[in-house]
């Protein structure tokens, strides 16, 4: 109709993902490594992410892992930094971490790896 003003629904922001850093927090046991990862994900207010991560040769760059998962909580920003820690069985040499985010949908939105050489 002539003179009605349109109306725009507000704009939500782009969805997207940056794993900032994969930090060691120190030996649980001989075994075993503790390990945080600092995730912002940008335009998922109320919805989830998840991260994949995985442990590699630092030598020969080979996987020495399958990839475990890890769900975010509902996120109650659009920009939201997550912090989850977990433990990784330490293999018997150096090794690295790569960690790479999701979206709801199952996208992948960032990877990064530890800036770090975890020794055996």
């Amino acid at each position: 109709m002539p003179g009605t003003p349109s109306r725009t629904p507000p704009s939500s922001p782009a969805v997207s993902a940056r794993v900032v850093s994969v930090l060691t927090q120190g030996a649980v046991t001989p075994t075993v490594t503790k390990v945080q990862v600092n995730v912002t994900f940008t335009g998922l207010k109320g919805r989830t992410g998840s991260i994949r991560w995985h442990t590699y040769n630092d030598v020969t760059k080979q996987s020495m892992s399958g990839d475990s998962v890890i769900g975010s909580p509902v996120l109650a920003w659009d920009s939201t930094d997550w912090h989850p820690t977990f433990l990784v069985p330490t293999p018997s040499v150096r090794w690295q971490l790569q960690v790479t985010a999701y979206g709801p949908d199952g996208r992948q939105l960032a990877t990064n790896h530890s800036n770090f050489t975890f020794r055996s």
